[in-house]
């Protein structure tokens, strides 16, 4: 059963480590354990201009995050 929008807030205010995956600079997938923060409906993470995953999103910006 689909879970409702009420349950899917709920689920992504909790501290949940996160996979944070993205298209490596070579086309490969890159995917990473991450903390994030979900305020106002966005679910925020940080990362630092010298991090892979910083140069993987200045290079293509699509990802993909999955909370399990």
């Amino acid at each position: 059963m689909p879970m409702k929008k009420r349950e899917i807030d709920e689920l992504l205010k909790q501290p949940n480590i996160a996979v944070a995956a993205f298209t490596a600079l070579d086309g490969a997938p890159h995917a990473v354990p991450t903390w994030y923060e979900y305020k106002g409906g966005a679910a925020v993470f940080h990362t630092d201009t010298k991090a892979y995953k910083y140069k993987c999103l200045a290079h293509e910006p699509r990802m993909t995050l999955v909370v399990d």
